[in-house]
């Protein structure tokens, strides 16, 4: 493998990096001379300053080394796209998290000299300095700008979106209320209009996220108000998170520009299918997702009719990925019919979120229901160029050959390449620890469903802790065929990420990690991440 040519090994990390696995352009830049400078234009391609707590001292360094002025400098020259991260709260957590002056001082002379840079978001929950839109603003190449806003009830969010406002071809835009406490209406309806006249009409803008967090993990009420003839920009993507949708003609429903529209992601949205209604025949997407909508238990048929009709109506679809949408089986091939469908991802799928008449919202009680063999083989024959599919299968499926593991590999022979398969186990059916055991499992599964077409079997388990509602820790492995001797090889992702996480670690932080065992994974986090943090904030504070 070392003796490749260049133009074979170019060819080969391309591949690599189009599939998005990173960690293997990492081990081939290990392999010899040749593939390491074959894999540096790809492993710089695409660069993500991540200043998590674990993730700050190789960010440090990864800023260090690109604005150095060696011969290693030319690696500034691959980077065409470029994310600066900053890991989200968690629940309940609204404490503010700011980067050091310093650090956005160095972010703005590193933007300055990635003379090739085509795409950079921004995704800090904090406003972006002047300084650095200025630098952006400077690049010849940037096609694709995303900047994050996120509210926290603050007076210099105003400043912030008048100098968003000014940056004139904004393309993306995420949008986050986090009030630390209860923020009075008319203070959010007066930052949504200041919002929506500075930003929403730009013609430039193609994506907008808009999502709610506060304290009580309740959701955001639209109070759009514009215009009976006003309308956003003609947007292409639109994802929105713990939403509420009026009742009223009025809201953000009523304003969007549906001729561009191809992408709509709803996540944790009550009254959902107001919007759907507002959509049926005005708008054919390319890719849906609609994960854990709300149902109101006195409009439930309703919400279930517009939803129908919605899916009936988009015949250019290719991507649907359904989750906890408390739809019969048996109702699915009825809604595929007729769609190009090339990705389809189902997930508890007879599951539902529901208000009721108090106002509360009731969880579902999680118990894994199969997609059947009669329900496969409708899917199949509705969406003969499925290319991608997702599935939910019961531990009986699973520990035996039955009809729905027959329906896969039989009746999806021509087109499909990957395979996901999400199951639920006790820990005495596949157990993590014993290998032979879980490898056993995998074996029998990718065997019994393995079509001519497949290249990668994923299987996702849950475990059971006590009652099936009640679910553990989650194993993945990943499952692919060897190009040339047609075995399958099997790899434990969940294992395989801390493998790599362990060595990350020690060779950063070098000799005082010396005398650690990666055996128990648990004992070394809890002492390394301290370390990691500890040597990250130091790193951070001698940026210059």
């Amino acid at each position: 493998m070392a003796n490749l040519n260049v133009d074979v090994a170019a060819l080969v990390c391309e591949e690599i990096y189009r599939t998005g696995a990173k960690p293997d352009l990492l081990t081939l830049a290990e392999v010899s001379v040749l593939w390491n400078a074959a894999v540096r234009p790809w492993l710089y391609r695409s660069v993500t300053l991540d200043f998590g707590s674990t993730k700050t001292l190789g960010t440090a360094r990864l800023i260090k080394s690109l604005l150095s002025v060696d011969r290693r400098s030319t690696s500034r020259n691959h980077v065409r796209f470029l994310e600066i991260t900053m890991p989200s709260p968690g629940a309940g957590d609204f404490k503010r998290r700011r980067l050091q002056s310093n650090v956005l001082n160095a972010i703005t002379r590193l933007v300055g000299v990635l003379i090739n840079l085509e795409a950079f978001k921004w995704s800090v929950r904090e406003p972006m300095p002047e300084s650095l839109l200025e630098a952006l603003r400077s690049l010849p190449r940037l096609a694709e700008r995303t900047a994050m806003l996120t509210f926290w009830g603050l007076n210099e969010e105003r400043v912030y979106i008048k100098n968003l406002s000014a940056w004139e071809d904004i393309t993306a835009l995420a949008i986050e209320y986090r009030p630390r406490e209860d923020v009075n209406l008319s203070r959010m309806t007066e930052l949504l209009k200041y919002n929506q006249r500075r930003l929403l009409s730009r013609s430039s803008l193609k994506e907008l996220s808009i999502s709610y967090k506060d304290l009580y993990d309740s959701r955001f009420r639209d109070v759009v108000q514009m215009h009976s003839s006003g309308k956003i920009a003609p947007i292409e993507h639109l994802s929105l998170d713990h939403y509420q949708f009026p009742r009223s003609h009025r809201g953000l429903q009523h304003h969007i520009n549906t001729s561009h529209l191809r992408r709509l992601t709803l996540t944790d949205c009550e009254d959902f299918d107001h919007l759907l209604h507002e959509l049926s025949g005005n708008v054919q997407l390319k890719e849906f997702t609609l994960w854990r909508p709300i149902y109101h238990d006195q409009n439930a048929n309703v919400q279930y009719v517009r939803l129908f009709h919605f899916l009936k109506t988009q015949a250019q679809l290719e991507v649907l990925d359904l989750e906890h949408i408390g739809l019969q089986r048996s109702a699915t091939p009825l809604i595929l019919s007729g769609m190009p469908l090339r990705s389809l991802r189902f997930h508890d799928l007879e599951d539902r979120l529901s208000v009721t008449e108090a106002g509360d919202i009731v969880e579902p009680i999680r118990v894994l229901k199969s997609i059947d063999a009669p329900t496969l083989d409708l899917i199949a024959v509705a969406c003969p160029k499925l290319t991608s599919l997702s599935i939910d299968l019961t531990q009986v499926d699973i520990k035996t050959t039955s009809d729905a593991l027959n329906a896969l590999a039989c009746n999806f022979l021509e087109s499909l390449k990957h395979l996901e398969i999400t199951t639920v186990f006790n820990t005495r059916a596949i157990d993590p620890n014993n290998r032979q055991m879980t490898n056993d499992r995998i074996y029998h599964i990718a065997f019994a469903v393995w079509p001519a077409t497949l290249t990668t079997l994923r299987i996702k388990v849950e475990t059971i802790l006590g009652e099936p509602q009640y679910r553990g820790k989650t194993g993945v492995w990943l499952v692919t065929r060897d190009c040339m001797t047609g075995d399958l090889i099997v790899v434990d992702e969940v294992a395989t990420a801390k493998e790599r996480k362990f060595r990350t670690w020690k060779r950063a932080l070098g000799p005082i990690s010396s005398n650690l065992s990666r055996g128990d994974s648990d004992h070394w986090e809890q002492v390394l991440a301290p370390r990691m943090v500890s040597a990250g904030a130091k790193a951070l504070k001698g940026l210059k």
